[in-house]
């Protein structure tokens, strides 16, 4: 008789685990290694599948045949990679990945696994979700369900039978992060709220050190490792290896070669932790966020525990931070690397058990003296109760017939699963031949372009009617694997009816029109790019104050606002949108700390602007003299060749022809004091959303 998994299908690390039905405690089955985890990594060569420690080593020696952190690509469509000459997108990278893995579990614990319960982040959306799910099944596994990372370690840490808490987890994963708050009730599990970056992880902060170390070996030896694929392999594996070493020790010397050049470079912890500390701070924001949604206090004064899950929350800024600005010390005596699989195994007991028994504590041997036995309760399918991590809505017409707006129809946070039915007129023919198109969008922003697009789902099948309309129901649902369906019956005739998901198409600008294609708005991409470098410590309380009234003059429905800061290196706090909450908190981010040097931001926002829009702007304010102002000329008068009008403001040691330099115009640029920026920003403001051209600040 073959066992129920839980796996963890992580980023950087997989685990996988099985609950003991015996014992009432879960398992770590461990690999040919004797680990608990197996590096996600993937080789293929000759044929052949090369999974965990030996392709990771095989990475790290270079080899171009390997694949990684390709779990954060899941679900994208313009992914893929060729190993061994053969094109993989993520979704197949995963299923050699768990077909290996599997085989090699089966094998060291001589088990047969019958089927699977697989681990997402919480804000996978339903593309990334439905590619997991078919990885599984492409490994040859029987997925009994896909649960959300944050869910699994709240069951497995937070069950214990006893008194009510609320429990926020805070998982930072390779690449990938999640907070989700629940409230544990004896043995019961109730997500009240979740949130999340599936583009953010421990990756990031590899990438900090990368990028140092590739600009140090550049200064030395004028060699650009990045040039060099297998030497930039090395270097990744490197990076993440000083990453962890630097947990345990002050300072770290990272040897990087290529070339036949070696280089030896210190690096320090504290240094280290202030130039990762914009990255750690996306994670805070995303906290603040999660916690106001539910309606919490951001300081997480009603939280009772916080508990750390992933790899990346071993560095130690992360538990200081949370030290720091919350008052709260992480639970300890969790298991970061294993915590999510043990949940994960539990769940897939109560995939074909619908009600198991746990113990507390660890299992203890049969006829065992010496000690009492363990505490248990019983534990119920329906007692886990979790929340969707996006709102689901349809494209629809503004009331005012103006524009397109997606209309929520399941908000965020709603249990899971969830159903929502909705009516649809159309016009009767007498042929039956009428159909209806719905596009379903995932996400919080009214802008249909704002928000994830699942597909265009058609209805037909429609009986004729004698009357003049035929309604419609159409349901909208999320099932209990956080996966959108959707169905629709005839209301008259109780007729379901047939829906088809198709493509999106590639042309969906039209969705950013007017609907009668009348009195059509300029749309506008706006970058306010802000200098945080440390001598503008004492004015950020008046640049929180220009930037929000810049924002408070931009009219949302046709521009959206991205905002970036920029010290030692160039941070996108947030890309362009419309969402007016998402931009304020992104200004109270950037206005809040101010510290380093000053680097040029132009050459990030050149590679990270964006899709034009028929108006794109950038508004920078700095107080003084940037590294290299020179590559700051020529990255701006990049951006401007395409089209993107810069607007300049500088404050105190600001220099004037600087400035004239890297704006579009001289008009467009303006050396002022720091109380007058409140008005510069508003001018500025007022002429965007007027459609002016060639900005003028004079």
């Amino acid at each position: 008789m073959g066992i129920t998994v839980g796996i963890d299908l992580g980023t950087t690390y997989s685990a996988v685990a099985t609950f003991n039905k015996t014992t009432g405690t879960t398992t770590i089955l461990k690999n040919s290694f004797g680990s608990d985890t197996t590096p996600s990594v993937v080789c293929l060569e000759n044929g052949k599948v090369i999974i965990g420690a030996e392709a990771k080593e095989m990475q790290g020696m270079g080899n171009e045949g390997t694949a990684s952190f390709y779990k954060s690509l899941m679900g994208n469509a313009n992914y893929s990679i060729i190993l061994d000459g053969k094109e993989c997108n993520s979704e197949d990278l995963s299923a050699y990945f768990l077909r290996e893995l599997v085989k090699d579990i089966e094998q060291t614990n001589q088990v047969k696994i019958d089927g699977a319960v697989i681990t997402v982040p919480a804000y996978f959306n339903d593309a990334q979700r439905a590619a997991t799910l078919r990885a599984g099944e492409k490994a040859g596994l029987k997925v009994l369900k896909i649960i959300n990372e944050p869910t699994a370690a709240i069951i497995s840490y937070g069950l214990t039978g006893g008194a009510d808490k609320k429990v926020m987890v805070y998982d930072l994963g390779g690449g990938t992060f999640d907070v989700t708050v629940a409230k544990v009730s004896g043995a019961s599990v109730q997500v009240l709220g979740t949130d999340g970056d599936h583009q953010l992880g421990g990756k990031d902060w590899d990438m900090v050190l990368k990028n140092y170390l590739i600009d140090c070996f550049s200064d030395e030896f004028g060699v650009t490792i990045s040039d060099y694929p297998d030497a930039d392999n090395e270097l990744q594996v490197e990076a993440e290896n000083i990453k962890k070493k630097l947990t345990q020790m002050p300072k770290v010397t990272a040897t990087v070669t290529c070339q036949g050049y070696v280089g030896h470079y210190e690096v320090t912890r504290e240094w280290f932790d202030e130039e990762t500390s914009p990255v750690l701070g996306k994670t805070q924001f995303l906290v603040s966020q999660c916690l106001r949604d539910i309606g919490e206090a951001t300081d997480c004064s009603g939280i009772d525990e916080i508990v750390l899950v992933g790899g990346s929350t071993r560095m130690p800024q992360v538990r200081e931070m949370i030290l720091r600005e919350y008052g709260k010390k992480p639970v300890t005596g969790v298991d970061v690397d294993t915590v999510v699989a043990r949940g994960a195994a539990i769940q897939a007991a109560l995939c074909t058990e619908k009600t198991i028994t746990m113990s507390l504590g660890g299992p203890q041997a049969p006829g065992a003296s010496g000690g009492t036995a363990r505490p248990k309760f019983s534990l119920c399918a329906d007692s886990i109760q979790d929340v969707t991590a996006h709102s689901l809505g349809m494209l629809s017409v503004s009331e005012d017939k103006s524009r397109y707006v997606n209309t929520i129809i399941l908000p965020k946070n709603e249990r899971v699963p969830s159903v929502m039915q909705r009516p649809f007129k159309i016009p009767s023919r007498r042929n039956g031949d009428g159909e209806i198109e719905v596009y379903i969008l995932q996400g919080e922003s009214v802008t249909p372009s704002d928000n994830y697009i699942l597909g265009k789902y058609i209805i037909d099948d429609i009986d004729p009617q004698s009357e003049k309309e035929t309604v419609v129901d159409i349901s909208y649902a999320y099932n209990e694997n956080g996966m959108v369906e959707v169905s629709a019956v005839q209301r008259k005739t109780g007729k379901k009816l047939r829906v088809t998901k198709t493509a999106v198409p590639e042309d969906m600008s039209w969705i950013d029109e007017t609907p009668k294609m009348q009195e059509v708005k300029v749309q506008s991409t706006i970058y306010i790019v802000v200098d945080a470098s440390g001598s503008m410590s004492g004015s950020m309380g008046q640049v929180e104050k220009a930037a929000r009234s810049f924002l408070e003059g931009i009219d949302l429905t046709c521009s959206k606002i991205g905002v970036v800061s920029f010290n030692n290196y160039t941070n996108i706090v947030t890309y362009p949108t419309n969402n007016q909450r998402e931009i304020s908190d992104a200004i109270r981010q950037v206005t809040s700390k101010a510290n380093g040097g000053t680097e040029e931001p132009f050459s990030t926002l050149d590679s990270n602007f964006g899709p034009l829009d028929e108006r794109n702007y950038i508004v920078v304010l700095t107080d003084g003299e940037w590294f290299h102002p020179d590559a700051a000329i020529i990255a701006a008068d990049r951006l401007k060749a395409k089209g993107i009008e810069i607007v300049a403001i500088g404050i105190a040691e600001a220099n004037e022809a600087f400035l004239r330099k890297i704006a579009s115009s001289s008009e467009a640029a303006l050396k002022t004091d720091l109380n007058n920026v409140q008005s510069s920003f508003s001018s500025i403001a007022q002429a965007i959303t007027e459609g002016k051209e060639n900005i003028s600040l004079g």
